[in-house]
């Protein structure tokens, strides 16, 4: 397991991961290109770069393809939404629709209760990096005891 966790690196991490799993996971297409996505946030991240950076660094929920982005949840659906008409279509419709209707086929947006299950998956995921970031400094308090310890020795040494 590594020590190094995307959730540690800036405190507004969790947002940005939060308003990108709000968004991707309710938006009528489930499938965009990384500037599209942005200007539906309507900013950049605050912890990193630009949003490439925050779905290739949480593989966990999302998925960057050839330029397009997408939640993983999203991606297990099957691809038979039509956005303007808010219902999933069969196979025999799907295929009666002309080229145009057709770019207008994606996966259902997720419901509420999905979007809540990825978001309280998110605070989970940060809580346990922030946890075992806080165990990963148990030796600081040991270290400096012994230090102490050693430079104590040494002046009293020096001193006979």
């Amino acid at each position: 397991m590594t020590d190094h966790s995307p959730y540690t690196e800036h405190p507004n991490r969790l947002a940005d991961v939060m308003s990108a799993i709000q968004l991707m996971g309710t938006f009528k297409y489930g499938s965009r290109t990384i500037a599209n996505w942005k200007k539906s946030i309507g900013r950049d991240p605050v912890s990193s770069a630009d949003w490439a950076s925050i779905f290739d660094q949480h593989p966990e929920f999302f998925r960057v393809i050839s330029g397009y982005a997408s939640l993983v949840w999203r991606r297990a659906k099957t691809k038979n939404y039509h956005v303007e008409r808010n219902t999933d279509l069969s196979k025999d419709e799907i295929g009666r629709l002309n080229e145009t209707e057709k770019k207008k086929i994606t996966r259902r947006p997720l419901d509420s209760s999905q979007v809540e299950a990825l978001l309280n998956s998110a605070v989970q995921l940060h809580a346990s990096a922030l946890s075992h970031k806080k165990e990963l400094r148990w030796w600081i308090p040991v270290a400096a005891s012994l230090i102490g310890v050693l430079v104590g020795a040494l002046i009293s040494l020096t001193r006979t």
